[in-house]
């Protein structure tokens, strides 16, 4: 039996969601194209307040991709070769390339069944001396239990990166999600619920020092972080 291909619903629709915001996209296009300020300008500044802002911290660091994001916030975190990075396997692959990129172990551990977000009961057996960081995923937008994550991290000395691309504006327990972790990546691809036309990304960060480490990082500067330079 042959199908009609014109009645398959397409994966994706990019456009349509664009058309009642189209002229202000445009003007705002041209007002940035005319100024010239096409990277880190001063529209990229007022972008980095406004999340920082929606994400419940005080400030944020606009970088090239959500896969960059996750890389900086694990650098900025001072994550070394060796170390080991608690994550969920239930994730898109730029979580754990991300860490591996660093030189760090993945350890992977189950989802919850109800929310299929990694389980902190979990996360705590796992738990080793080698263990430097959890990464949280809340998926599909569903909040992850932050209070029972934060008490492992809290218990072991570690820290809390989540890589928050499918969640901005989810919020958990009346805050934002961006608030809980000491760093949060944003990914601006276009499927995003935050796109962008065209790729980009951000941390999200709870100290000014772990911002201004991602701005150094991301233009390419030396930074000291635990008495070694990245």
């Amino acid at each position: 039996m042959s199908h009609d291909r014109s009645d398959r619903v397409g994966r994706y629709d990019l456009v349509s969601p664009l058309r009642p915001c189209k002229d202000e996209i445009v003007a705002k296009f041209e007002k940035i194209l005319m100024t010239g300020g096409f990277i880190l300008g001063e529209e990229g500044r007022l972008l980095e307040q406004e999340v920082a802002e929606a994400c419940g911290v005080g400030y944020a660091a606009g970088v090239s991709s959500g896969s960059s994001a996750l890389r900086l916030a694990l650098a900025a975190a001072g994550i070394k070769p060796g170390d080991e990075v608690i994550t969920t396997p239930f994730t898109f692959d730029a979580t754990m390339e991300s860490i591996i990129l660093q030189g760090a172990i993945p350890v992977f551990v189950d989802i919850k069944s109800d929310d299929l977000n990694i389980d902190p009961a979990k996360v705590a057996e796992a738990v080793t001396d080698k263990t430097a960081a959890i990464m949280p995923v809340p998926i599909f937008g569903a909040p992850c239990d932050m209070h029972a994550i934060d008490e492992v991290a809290e218990a072991h000395g570690l820290t809390t990166i989540m890589d928050m691309a499918q969640a901005f504006g989810t919020l958990f327990d009346g805050r934002p999600m961006g608030s809980y972790a000491r760093m949060s990546t944003l990914s601006f691809y276009p499927t995003k619920n935050l796109p962008g036309i065209g790729d980009g990304g951000m941390v999200v960060c709870r100290n000014e020092e772990d911002a201004e480490r991602i701005k150094a990082l991301r233009s390419h500067k030396a930074v000291e972080i635990d008495g070694h330079l990245h």
